[in-house]
């Protein structure tokens, strides 16, 4: 269940899926506001912090079993960008079109932005969890 690989790729998967969301939707607030047609947010000052935390740390722990299994020891940068840009499909682009079709929250750019960023930040946890995992997994003498 935990070993060095997973538990590491998982810490560094968190701190992306944790921490870059959290940038971006600072940096873009003006612009999501402005998308906004019923706002549902929590807002910063009313945020429950360990239930973020303890969700993105569930995200990555099960981002990094589904990339372990999938790559089947290729932990190229490439394969793990690509993994992680498919899960972001499968999940973002289906929920953004759902989201859209049954909420009355933002207007479709903001869900079309929200839906690329969430690519971008898969793609990224994607490729740090291949490096992790190509660095820290240990080298059989076939490779």
């Amino acid at each position: 269940m935990f070993n060095k690989s997973r538990t590491l790729s998982t810490l560094a998967t968190f701190v992306v899926m944790y921490f870059l969301p959290w940038i971006f939707y600072t940096l873009s607030a003006d612009f999501f506001q402005e998308q906004t047609i019923v706002d549902v947010s929590r807002g910063q000052e009313n945020m429950i912090l360990w239930a973020l935390t303890l969700g993105c740390l569930f995200m990555a722990y099960f981002f990094c079993i589904i990339y372990e299994r999938w790559c089947q020891g290729d932990h190229s940068g490439s394969l793990g960008i690509r993994f992680g840009v498919l899960l972001a499909l499968f999940w973002n682009l289906g929920m953004m079109f759902i989201m859209y079709g049954t909420e009355l929250r933002m207007e479709p750019l903001g869900y079309l932005v929200d839906g690329i960023f969430w690519i971008f930040n898969y793609g990224l946890a994607g490729l740090v969890a291949a490096k992790v995992y190509g660095a820290v997994t240990p080298k059989t003498k076939d490779s």
